[in-house]
């Protein structure tokens, strides 16, 4: 047992009785600071939805604008195959300024630091989506190469031409798939962040 040390009757102990804290209180607060602390710093529900809109919301008005311009260059009438590589390449330029555009968005969205578990799980869900996007974008940008590539001339061409679009559609639709899913993800991330808190 460890030895106690009596004052000298003449010396005051440095805490009285009445003010030294009761152990329960001190161990009661000690405990529960760190969780007050936590609970009180922390991002509300709202500020991280925002952040999580903010992102979707910048990478739906790259969307916007790579689809405008893609609609302008797709609407055209090649007079020769020189013509029609020239527009394939413009195209495919646009695509690959979106694509850049859509994978920085997506790796921001994985980036963001949120507590909330749900929005979490949704943003992972938006960022899964906006990949697979990305990867039918670049299957779609590769076939419209091989299309500009295309020798007219040759006896296969047409069977060229076949495989290009077919490859086209296809991813195309892996596109068309991972945008519906993204809508779904962004509905239910609305719906979250829209309820009572």
């Amino acid at each position: 047992m460890p030895h106690l040390r009596k004052f000298p009757r003449w010396r005051k102990p440095l805490l009285r009785e009445s003010i030294r804290p009761q152990p329960l209180i001190l161990l009661t607060l000690l405990t529960f600071l760190p969780l007050l602390t936590l609970v009180g710093c922390g991002e509300s529900k709202i500020s991280q939805c925002n952040k999580l809109i903010a992102e979707i919301n910048r990478g739906q008005g790259a969307y916007e604008k790579s689809t405008s311009e893609m609609q302008n260059l797709g609407n055209f009438n090649p007079s020769s195959p020189e013509e029609l590589k020239a527009q394939i390449t413009k195209i495919k330029d646009s695509l690959a300024v979106f694509v850049q555009e859509v994978r920085t968005v997506s790796q921001d969205v994985k980036t963001l630091n949120l507590a909330d578990t749900q929005l979490q799980e949704l943003k992972t869900g938006y960022a899964t989506q906006l990949e697979a996007m990305v990867t039918g974008l670049d299957a779609s940008g590769k076939a419209m190469l091989s299309l500009g590539e295309i020798n007219f001339k040759a006896d296969n061409a047409f069977q060229q031409v076949e495989i290009a679009t077919k490859q086209i559609g296809t991813s195309i639709q892996t596109v068309s798939k991972a945008g519906q899913e993204s809508n779904r993800v962004v509905g239910e991330i609305n719906t979250y962040c829209g309820a009572e808190n």
